[in-house]
């Protein structure tokens, strides 16, 4: 069952946490920064151009990111709009597939 998130800014960050890197997006003293747009600045983060595609739907409003994990390996998630709120999916940057979480 797909989890809904109300945000993306809360589908992504628990994508961060998911993947360990939960400093992407934490301030001093874990607090978390205010808006996506402000850590999606980090350079330890990159903003790549995709979408998602199910059974040949395309899933609206997609932002994905890639970074690199505690491992120094290539991480990427990403979120669409799903229902009311968002979705997070997990991809495999290599292959290109994924799992919604």
């Amino acid at each position: 069952m797909t989890t809904k998130f109300d945000s993306k800014y809360e589908a992504i960050t628990k994508g961060l946490y998911y993947a360990g890197m939960a400093s992407l997006y934490e301030e001093e003293k874990g607090n978390k920064k205010k808006t996506l747009e402000e850590f999606l600045k980090s350079p330890e983060i990159k903003v790549v151009d995709g979408e998602i595609v199910q059974f040949g739907y395309v899933h609206e409003d997609c932002t994905m990111i890639e970074f690199k994990n505690s491992k120094n390996e290539v991480v990427r998630i990403a979120t669409t709009k799903f229902m009311d709120g968002f979705d997070l999916w997990l991809i495999d940057p290599k292959s290109g597939g994924g799992i919604r979480v």
